[in-house]
């Protein structure tokens, strides 16, 4: 039950027992007066006051022991007020405590609120730099893989370059080698110079010594294929000569033969291989000079392909048809020559023509005298690459 509530209760009955009390005092006071009544020998005027005075204490006596009875609070106030004095003084003292520690805790709040922001502008700060940092790694690392990338393409570049040097040294020593050669065969030379003149030639000079067809594309191949002709051109000569299988007689420059190597490697085609004495040979010479000419084999003439034709009188004379056919072969080998025919380096000409092969097309050309002009045709007898020769067929219409 709460306070207020026992105030509504404890009030109207302390006035009732008051009334009461107040009545029977009263009462008595009255009874005492009309009796003339007298309490301890005191006088009935004496007495009544009395009555009244004890009346007023017995209100006050009630009211204080129904209070009590009734109420802890007055109990405690009456009772128990120093106590509650000192609790009082000691809980204000715990309330002051409290209020200073309050404020003690206030400052430490605020205090700590500071350092918290301080805190979170530190950790910003971080946040910042570790992404900076960040990207500093991203970029570094991309500039690693750049580096790596430059190095990995220098070691390439080196590495060709150490090729390349390898390649120049292994020349140089070719060419020394050639010089050496060279310088030998020289000397040889010039003690044969004097038989030259009066001595029989084996070969002339740019003479072909022997011709081959060889498959470029594939560089290996193409080497192996070209020492097997060089190879077998010496074993021939070495049997000519009647030397040993051991002799050399064939001597070509080595980078000749490497760039002739490295020609046909670059197309996978047919190419002519021709080999040429370098000077004139003469019969018993063990040492030939020599060099290679290498060019594309491709198809020039097809056969019954027609190269120059040309109108003659069939009523000249002989002499004069024969010059007039000379004149007709010299424009074929020009055209031959023009289309793509290597001609022989010694003589200059793409084909030979036999004597009987004119004079049959002489007779074909009077046997239509009775003709004012005839036509005359050089044809290709057969398919005719570069490497040649050209084999002819005349006819007459």
């Amino acid at each position: 039950m709460g306070h207020l509530e026992l105030g509504f209760y404890f009030i109207p009955i302390l006035l009732v027992l008051s009334a009461v009390v107040a009545y029977i005092a009263d009462k008595l006071g009255k009874k005492a007066g009309k009796k003339k009544l007298s309490i301890f020998g005191l006088r009935p005027k004496h007495t009544a006051t009395f009555m009244s005075v004890s009346s007023g204490i017995l209100i006050a006596a009630i009211t204080v022991v129904v209070m009590l009875s009734l109420s802890q609070n007055a109990r405690v106030a009456l009772f128990g007020l120093q106590t509650l004095k000192e609790e009082i003084s000691v809980l204000t003292k715990e309330k002051n405590n409290l209020a200073q520690e309050k404020d003690r805790l206030l400052q430490e709040y605020n205090k700590s609120s500071d350092e918290l922001k301080n805190l979170k502008l530190d950790l910003d700060n971080v946040n910042n730099e570790k992404r900076k940092l960040i990207l500093d790694t991203i970029n570094l690392k991309n500039e690693n893989k750049l580096a790596l990338s430059h190095i990995k393409e220098m070691e390439y570049q080196k590495s060709l370059l150490d090729e390349k040097i390898a390649s120049l040294n292994s020349e140089k020593e070719n060419l020394l080698n050639d010089i050496s050669s060279s310088r030998a065969l020289l000397d040889k030379l010039k003690t044969s110079i004097q038989s030259l003149r009066t001595g029989k030639l084996q070969f002339e000079a740019h003479q072909i010594i022997a011709q081959t067809i060889i498959q470029g594309g594939d560089k290996t191949m193409c080497e192996s294929e070209l020492n097997d002709f060089i190879q077998r051109t010496n074993s021939i000569l070495v049997n000519e000569l009647g030397l040993k299988n051991t002799d050399t007689v064939l001597f070509i420059p080595k980078q000749n033969i490497v760039d002739s190597i490295n020609l046909m490697a670059r197309n996978n085609i047919q190419f002519a291989v021709r080999i040429l004495s370098e000077g004139n040979v003469v019969v018993g010479e063990k040492h030939i000079l020599a060099s290679l000419q290498v060019f594309e084999n491709n198809l020039v003439f097809r056969k019954d392909e027609t190269i120059v034709s040309a109108e003659i009188d069939p009523n000249l004379d002989s002499n004069l048809l024969l010059a007039k056919l000379g004149l007709l072969l010299q424009e074929t080998n020009h055209v031959a020559k023009l289309r793509g025919i290597v001609p022989d380096p010694l003589t200059g000409t793409v084909g030979n023509v036999s004597y009987p092969v004119l004079y049959n097309a002489i007779r074909n050309i009077k046997n239509l005298s009775y003709q004012s002009k005839v036509k005359v045709s050089i044809l290709a007898a057969e398919d005719t690459y570069a490497i040649g020769p050209l084999h002819i067929q005349i006819m007459v219409n």
